[in-house]
């Protein structure tokens, strides 16, 4: 709030919409229901997804009607937008899933201490802080689309080497952490900026607010995923009574992760030699 006083108020759109509080609550109660669905095999499960799906097809039918939705659903039809969300997406699913997977792995099944573990977690975003200015520059000077792709394989190598993660010596998971540093660190700014490029300057907002929001969705999936796979493995039992079970919802997990990075990355390489060659 100190540093926005000193902002230029002509830098800033001043324009006033009225807000669609409709169309925000049923986004607010479909994003509810989509987390309470997919958090487990239950039968009320099934009911969540239900309505969140009914929810899902009024709420797009409202927002075509309406002439100041709270998403202009007009940018779906951008596929370059599109891909860009998706490995936004797929980047903070992996992120999300592996600080919390190895936490289990380096306490309950390497017995290292809160602290240690702790420590060792760091090394990734350390190494992201350094590397988010440089990608910021480089994506200045190249094709971001490139650079994000790249920091893409990168992040993959890490994850092929996390799968084997119930043999692996000690020195290759500081490997693994590097590696993801690195790609994770050269991944957003280079993504962020090819995405909001991709639209128009009227629809900046939306596409930020999306942007935001995927990032989250991200999260969630990849917390719930491996929650549905421990329930698959492990039971409702406590996770720490069970550490097979545990080790192969890690490995199935990061095997899931590593296929959606591959996803990931042929369809950042054909946003950048096939769409962008065709406009």
């Amino acid at each position: 709030m100190f540093l926005i006083r000193y902002i230029k108020v002509d830098n800033w759109v001043v324009e006033k919409n009225p807000i669609d509080f409709a169309g925000s609550f049923m986004y607010i109660f479909m994003t509810v229901l989509f987390v309470l669905g997919i958090s487990s095999f239950r039968m009320n499960n099934i009911f969540y997804l239900m309505g969140f799906f009914i929810l899902l097809i009024i709420f797009i039918f409202y927002e075509k009607r309406i002439k100041n939705p709270i998403y202009n659903l007009e940018l779906l039809k951008n596929y370059e937008y599109l891909i860009g969300n998706f490995a936004s997406m797929v980047n903070y699913f992996v992120a999300f899933i592996t600080v919390y997977v190895l936490s289990f792995y380096l306490q309950l099944v390497l017995g290292l201490n809160n602290l240690a573990a702790g420590l060792l977690l760091f090394i990734t975003p350390v190494i992201m802080i350094f590397g988010a200015p440089i990608a910021g520059k480089l994506s200045d000077k190249h094709d971001p689309t490139i650079i994000s792709a790249l920091a893409m394989v990168l992040i993959a190598m890490a994850l092929a080497i996390f799968t084997s993660i119930t043999s692996l010596p000690f020195y290759m998971i500081i490997v693994a952490f590097v590696l993801q540093g690195i790609g994770q660190g050269l991944f957003s700014s280079p993504n962020n900026k090819n995405v909001l490029t991709s639209v128009s300057d009227k629809d900046l907002d939306d596409a930020s607010a999306l942007l935001t929001t995927i990032k989250e969705v991200g999260k969630m999936l990849s917390l719930s995923m491996f929650n549905l796979i421990c329930i698959i493995f492990v039971g409702y039992d406590e996770i720490q009574d069970d550490i097979l079970g545990l080790c192969q919802s890690m490995r199935l997990i990061m095997i899931i992760s590593l296929v959606l990075v591959i996803i990931c990355v042929l369809l950042l390489f054909i946003s950048k030699y096939h769409f962008k060659d065709k406009s």
